[in-house]
């Protein structure tokens, strides 16, 4: 509950809040407390007549910018992007400036100049890009992470790359690159390469309202992992057998799956 601080109640408040907000702190502050997933207890205070405030978990507070009509605070401290840090009213990391920004133009509507979404689909991974008068905005995610980040400059040509992990090795990385890129985008094992061989296996889905067409891929499995051939034509000879069989369509699936020989 948000407690107004006065000259009756603001030595009370001091007695049990952070240190250094009560150095601070002066009648007409407002000051709550916030509490965790783990059931710990935060602090945070706002002086609205400086638009300042500040949080703390314990230690020294973070102090920041108080944005009343968003009600989130807008920390001093930046993030590995460079960028501030932003903190809502019930004491949790929401994300950064640039991403606030980024999620206010998607929500009025505003086009980017480019945009990118993996074949997979935008919840396996999306790009947008708007320019604006701090540079261009970079917006990248999945349906689980997403961030945001001003650029000076952008290769709008290869978007895809701010979707990709490039830590990722050897099957991993063939996979994302299907998924990102699209299966088109993976080389197919010649016949002088070196097994093991693996097959790609690519189904293609029809999109509905705004949302395109997609396709996923991910590599032929038995109960020990993906599935490797000794040689190509043993790898081909599994394919023809696949493509002979009857192969019921999952719901929006519009094609048999394609699949293509890879190896690492």
């Amino acid at each position: 509950m948000n407690v107004i601080v006065t000259k009756e109640n603001i030595d009370d408040i001091k007695f049990d809040m952070p240190l250094d907000q009560a150095e601070e702190l002066r009648p007409g502050c407002i000051t709550w407390t916030v509490q965790d997933e783990m059931g710990n207890i935060g602090w945070m205070t706002v002086w609205p007549d400086t638009d300042r405030g500040a949080v703390c978990w314990g230690g020294n507070s973070c102090w920041g910018d108080w944005d009343e009509d968003r009600r989130v605070l807008v920390l001093d401290e930046f993030d590995e992007n460079g960028q501030r840090i932003i903190i809502n009213e019930d004491g949790e990391e929401i994300g950064n400036e640039a991403l606030a920004k980024a999620k206010d133009l998607e929500l009025a509507g505003v086009k980017p100049v480019a945009e990118y979404d993996a074949a997979a689909g935008p919840n396996y991974g999306f790009v947008m890009v708007w320019e604006t008068e701090e540079g261009y905005l970079v917006y990248w995610g999945d349906k689980t992470n997403e961030n945001a980040v001003y650029k000076e400059n952008v290769d709008i040509s290869n978007l895809a790359s701010w979707i990709e992990n490039s830590s990722l090795r050897g099957l991993e990385a063939i996979e994302q690159m299907a998924n990102i890129r699209g299966a088109d985008a993976v080389s197919e094992a010649k016949e002088y390469d070196k097994g093991p061989f693996y097959i790609l296996m690519t189904r293609r889905w029809l999109g509905w309202g705004w949302h395109p067409a997609t396709e996923t891929s991910a590599f032929v499995e038995d109960n020990r992992g993906p599935l490797a051939f000794e040689t190509l034509q043993d790898a081909r000879a599994w394919i023809e057998r696949a493509d002979s069989e009857v192969y019921y369509l999952a719901h929006n699936e519009y094609e048999r799956p394609s699949y293509k020989v890879v190896t690492t």
